[in-house]
């Protein structure tokens, strides 16, 4: 491409008849520029060519406001002194226009007017302000972040890692209306209001980030930096809910554990439920490391798996937590029965054992019956049989008798018990259900046509 090389000028005083043209081009072109919606003159077609090129958005604006503005000028000083005055005529617009666009970021380096019968054609050529061929003065690339504020970290590497798959075509779509802005504004934001408009019209990350609002931060240079920053909308999660279940740890340590976990998953609050769903087995891993960095986990050596839910009506998530520790085995229990012939008093167990390695335990059962005040004790050996089972054989040294355990968990809450005498009629064999953390039900058997109900407090 061939540049138009500015001719120098004399510092000899403007003529009287260009500084009015040059006056009523300016006042003109102000008027159009602050004036939108701009319409170009129909009498008037302007062509802009531009290097480097500029928006198209930035584009049409500028061909409107030249086509407006000329066609005033014309109307005012008369398209016949375009004929002999021509030169004149095109400078005075020229330097009119760059009077106004400089400011904004532009300069018109060249105007020719031609008259087409009843039209008369404008070529302008235009570059950024301060523009030569090795230094353009312009948006060149564009670049696109997240920005961190307000998100946790946890969502800021997901949501992140969200838009570095999307940021190929995201980028097409922020350079059409970025590259070639110019860098050497007075007023940046003329130029970066239009750009900015036509994206949000666009609006690239809709479909990126349906549940958050996006507000775009851009700062203008030859890299055009893109910040944006999202704020959650629509159905978020306002509450977390725990469910805490074990079966080696009383419930006064999972209080102490609970706190801990809510601590740990503050960042799932006030995000949206879709988003919440989604990443919600990241979100347990999360939460597990986190639980393994608690120090009271460590001395019981305990593990958690947690589960994450929302709830589809509430906004409600909903973090249903197991954790078993392989050094101990603790637990106190209150049983009343009802309908139970055999027995017409409650019952406190209280358990302790040790676990050698993660499969084989020692332990004692203390079973306090509070009609007699009696205290059965009991030791026994027990193998942890797989992840949700356990059998032991034990001794009942009130009765002197042996006495055998199982355990079996379908679910969290849903468990299979028993205890197996050698007097059958003495014999637990049932099914508990845990309707809230110290509250169990269960329905149960002797094996013996003998059967009740069982209403559990777990301490």
């Amino acid at each position: 491409m061939n540049y138009l090389k500015v001719k120098e000028r004399k510092n000899s005083a403007v003529p009287l008849g260009k500084r009015w043209l040059i006056g009523v081009v300016g006042g003109v072109l102000l008027q159009c520029l602050f004036s939108f919606p701009v319409y170009g003159d129909e009498g008037v077609e302007v062509r802009i060519s531009s290097e480097p090129a500029m928006p198209q958005v930035v584009e049409r604006v500028l061909e409107e406001t030249f086509a407006e503005t000329i066609g005033e000028v014309l109307d005012k000083s008369g398209v016949e002194e375009i004929g002999e005055g021509r030169a004149e005529i095109e400078e005075a617009i020229r330097a009119g226009i760059n009077i106004v666009i400089e400011p904004k970021g532009y300069s018109v380096w060249r105007l020719e007017l031609t008259v087409e019968e009843e039209k008369v054609r404008a070529d302008v050529l235009v570059h950024p302000k301060n523009w030569s061929p090795e230094d353009p003065r312009a948006v060149r690339e564009v670049d696109v972040r997240l920005s961190g504020e307000g998100l946790s970290e946890f969502w800021a590497e997901k949501l992140g890692w969200r838009l570095d798959e999307a940021k190929k075509g995201l980028l097409e779509i922020y350079a059409r209306s970025l590259v070639g802005l110019p860098v050497d504004a007075a007023d940046k934001s003329w130029a970066l209001n239009l750009a900015l408009k036509e994206i949000e019209e666009e609006d690239p990350e809709s479909g990126l980030f349906s549940s958050f609002e996006v507000e775009r931060r851009v700062s203008v240079g030859e890299r055009a930096e893109v910040e944006l920053k999202l704020k959650p909308r629509g159905d978020l999660v306002e509450l977390l809910r725990p469910r805490m279940y074990s079966r080696t740890l009383p419930n006064f340590v999972l209080d102490r554990l609970r706190e801990r976990l809510l601590s740990k998953a503050s960042f799932i609050e006030n995000m949206p439920k879709a988003e919440v769903e989604r990443y919600r087995d990241e979100i347990g891993e999360a939460l597990e490391k986190g639980m393994r960095e608690d120090e009271l986990m460590r001395r019981l050596r305990a593990e958690a798996e947690v589960e994450v839910e929302v709830l589809p009506k509430e906004p409600v998530g909903v973090l249903t937590t197991s954790i078993e520790s392989h050094a101990y085995h603790m637990g106190v229990e209150t049983f009343i029965d009802f309908g139970n012939e055999n027995k017409d008093s409650a019952e406190i167990e209280i358990r302790c054992g040790v676990l050698l390695g993660r499969s084989v335990e020692i332990f004692a059962n203390l079973n306090y019956f509070t009609n007699d005040s009696t205290l059965q004790p009991d030791i026994g050996l027990g193998v942890i049989a797989g992840k949700n089972g356990f059998l032991g054989v034990g001794y009942d040294i009130e009765r002197e008798d042996p006495k055998y355990f199982f355990e079996y968990g379908f679910s969290p809450a849903v468990r299979a018990r028993g205890e197996i005498f050698e007097d059958d009629r003495l014999n637990e064999l049932g099914i508990t259900y845990q309707f809230q953390q110290y509250i169990l039900g269960g329905f149960f058997t002797n094996g013996d046509n003998e059967y009740w109900v069982r209403a559990i407090l777990k301490l």
